[in-house]
């Protein structure tokens, strides 16, 4: 069984594990499939809106499919829960992305 489809059949058993939807979108960007990788953490910070790494993440891939107005939009909530949070590293590089995207 592949990842991708391991990682699957937990989020059946599981569909709000903010975790493995951010493990999932990891697998797709492996493969550069930017668009379900995009929706995989859309659905991580949709269940933990407070994971700052999948906002990261999540404004990487829309980066990655030229959509900047959407991982504009990422990186401003993805700033603010991470500022929130305290977490440095993704905050750095949230606010790297978002100088980026002017």
């Amino acid at each position: 069984m592949s990842r991708i489809n391991q990682l699957r059949e937990f989020l059946s058993a599981d569909p709000s594990d903010a975790m493995t939807w951010y493990l999932l979108g990891g697998e797709y960007r492996k493969i550069s499939d930017h668009a379900q990788a995009s929706d995989a953490y859309r659905r991580a910070v949709q269940a933990d809106p407070a994971y700052s790494v999948a906002w990261q993440s999540l404004t990487e891939s829309l980066l990655e499919l030229g959509d900047n107005e959407a991982a504009r939009e990422a990186a401003a909530q993805g700033i603010a829960a991470a500022e929130k949070a305290g977490d440095l590293m993704p905050l750095k590089r949230l606010k790297e992305l978002a100088a980026q995207l002017g």
